[in-house]
């Protein structure tokens, strides 16, 4: 029987490396176009695909981006309501307690800041606002508060500092008129802030409330309103209804919003004028 022959294998080692050389250099070039062709497409994302934005100047997209930012017209039908801000930090401690209405004389939205230390008695028994709500929760505080200022409430909001840090950074930095500049170090905080209008991040806001006398708190939470009311859309406002009130404890509900007069449409048809103001202003609305 025939023993078969193996083929031989001629090729030099140089040959070889060679080849092993140009199958590198291939599988390198490949990778480099597909790489190059991934950063072409990324920085054309980035101009919306659309070459005009790489030449387009500053300014240009500054007016334009303010132009797509301004919140259209939300029409309701107005009423008088009241709504109570709270906002609280650990151990219940109430950072920011305001009333914020809707005034149908003066077509405005109001905003009166509450002493959390005020004194108020409730069926027998008398507490500060900060023990009622430590005590007894929204709904005590609620009724607490009703009784000291005599102002019907509608519906509260109650959110968390951590809750309100996440709101503000989804509507943004809350530009607040700063009356004095601050330079403040505690033992739980500290404040650096020149006076005039200041942008505070989620964190900064905080502080400004915990450092705050009712007054400057009252602005505040004016500027927060209308910050946070601006960026309401008819086409965002589930959206943004839905984050906010996930946030909170609030008895708003869906109509309030999904009803063409339901009462977070009528604030925002009041969110071109927003103002500062006391209880007795609330009072002498007409039918607080």
């Amino acid at each position: 029987m025939r023993r078969r022959k193996s083929k031989l294998n001629f090729a030099s080692e140089r040959q070889t490396r060679a080849k092993r050389l140009r199958a590198f250099i291939i599988s390198f070039a490949a990778f480099i176009l597909v790489l190059g062709s991934v950063s072409i497409l990324v920085f054309m994302k980035s101009l919306d695909f659309n070459l005009d934005n790489l030449i387009r100047s500053p300014e240009n997209s500054t007016e334009q981006s303010t132009d797509s930012t301004q919140a259209p017209t939300i029409a309701a039908t107005p009423v008088n309501a009241v709504t109570l801000f709270v906002c609280y930090g650990s151990d219940d401690e109430l950072l920011q307690l305001s009333l914020v209405c809707t005034s149908v004389e003066d077509n405005e939205i109001m905003v009166a800041a509450l002493d959390p230390s005020a004194t108020v008695s409730v069926d027998g028994s008398t507490d500060t606002l900060q023990g009622w709500f430590q005590k007894t929760g929204i709904n005590g505080l609620v009724k607490a508060v009703e009784t000291n200022t005599q102002v019907h409430i509608d519906r509260f909001i109650k959110q968390s500092e951590s809750n309100l840090k996440k709101v503000i950074t989804k509507v943004g930095d809350i530009t607040v008129d700063i009356p004095q500049p601050i330079s403040y170090r505690g033992t739980d905080f500290s404040l650096f802030l020149e006076s005039g209008q200041q942008k505070l991040t989620g964190d900064l806001f905080i502080k400004y409330l915990q450092y705050a006398g009712t007054a400057e708190q009252a602005n505040a939470v004016c500027a927060l309103v209308r910050q946070t009311l601006q960026t309401f859309t008819e086409e965002n406002l589930a959206t943004m209804f839905n984050y906010i009130f996930n946030l909170s404890e609030s008895n708003f509900s869906v109509m309030d919003y999904a009803d063409a007069n339901g009462l977070v449409r009528v604030y925002l048809s009041m969110r071109g004028n927003i103002a500062a103001a006391t209880v007795e202003d609330i009072l002498n609305r007409g039918d607080a």
